[in-house]
């Protein structure tokens, strides 16, 4: 009977754990993904967060258009594009000149702070991008992710 308890508490704390793992916020080593309040998107998972930043989408998983917008630089940066787009920040740069260059894409839209990425992601509806977590994001929100 004791056994029984036992593995019923371990199986129900293993499920309580996956629960958080399935929709868990868009982060990885302190950053957020976000999109605008009133974009109709609540969450996505990694594989979809890579393809919209290397413009292989242009959709969001709803069918709605997206537009993506990175930091120029920084440690938000260098770790969002290494948990999610799987690049250093010097091989996202490239990879982005080349898709310019061969008529592929467009420079995608980067600031200087977070504080302005969040701004215009707030007043846009379809816009995705990331910063560092703590950083004030009214009038965004957080994509949970899948």
């Amino acid at each position: 009977m004791k056994r029984t308890k036992g593995r019923l508490n371990l199986i129900s704390m293993a499920l309580l754990m996956m629960t958080f793992l399935v929709i868990s916020p868009a982060s990885a080593k302190g950053i957020q993904v976000i999109t605008s309040q009133n974009t109709a998107v609540e969450t996505i998972d990694k594989n979809t967060i890579k393809k919209i930043f290397l413009g292989k989408t242009k959709l969001w998983p709803n069918g709605s258009g997206v537009e993506f917008v990175v930091l120029k630089s920084g440690d938000a940066h260098k770790d969002f594009l290494k948990a999610y787009v799987k690049k250093s920040s010097s091989q996202f740069k490239i990879y982005w000149k080349k898709q310019v260059f061969t008529g592929k894409g467009k420079k995608p839209k980067s600031f200087d702070s977070e504080i302005e990425l969040v701004a215009y992601i707030a007043g846009k509806t379809g816009v995705i991008g990331y910063v560092s977590t703590g950083i004030d994001i009214a009038g965004a929100k957080v994509l949970n992710e899948k």
